[in-house]
């Protein structure tokens, strides 16, 4: 793809490893892609799948944005993306995902957008989700989530777009968030 950018060789990529082993469980990768140190995540291979946007401190280069959309993506959303502790979007929309959002998800402290609609999710919002607070955007419509929405969400104080119709939610909207 035009506009790949090569890397320095002594770059450092800390955050190759959680994309890898989410990369391997949806069997987009098998264990011999992405032999080199950059490791699949940041290889033009990936491109097709992960767009990530990454920031350099020096040699280290960390990964600021995911976005995989409408790509039919089956499988469990992994806790590993809470080591991702530089993102700032993850944008995985109109796909197949299952499983529950971690509560681990609370390390990505600087992210902005969190887009997971129309994909499968399951359980409730994790009342740690509270502690993002440079989130601008919760956008969960269309899932099974359950439950009730936390009150703890009105710690978002940046929060301006907050999606969850379509779900399996119960109970009133916190009057904070309203």
């Amino acid at each position: 793809p035009s506009g790949f950018e090569p890397f320095p060789p002594q770059a450092e990529f800390p955050d190759c490893a959680p994309l890898q082993s989410w990369g391997r469980q949806l069997g987009l990768i098998n264990g011999t892609n992405g032999g080199d140190k950059r490791g699949w995540c940041c290889s033009q291979d990936a491109i097709e799948y992960f767009s990530c946007a990454a920031t350099r401190n020096n040699t280290i280069w960390r990964v600021t944005s995911i976005t995989i959309v409408n790509a039919e993506l089956a499988g469990i959303l992994p806790e590993s993306l809470s080591r991702l502790t530089e993102l700032l979007r993850l944008d995985l929309r109109c796909n197949q995902l299952q499983g529950t959002i971690a509560p681990s998800w609370s390390r990505l402290v600087k992210l902005k957008t969190l887009a997971l609609f129309s994909n499968q999710i399951e359980g409730s919002l994790p009342a740690s989700l509270s502690e993002l607070t440079q989130l601008t955007s919760l956008l969960v419509q269309m899932n099974k989530l359950s439950g009730s929405l936390s009150g703890n969400l009105s710690f978002l104080t940046k929060l301006t777009h907050l999606s969850v119709h379509t779900n399996r939610l119960s109970g009133t909207i916190p009057v904070a968030l309203s």
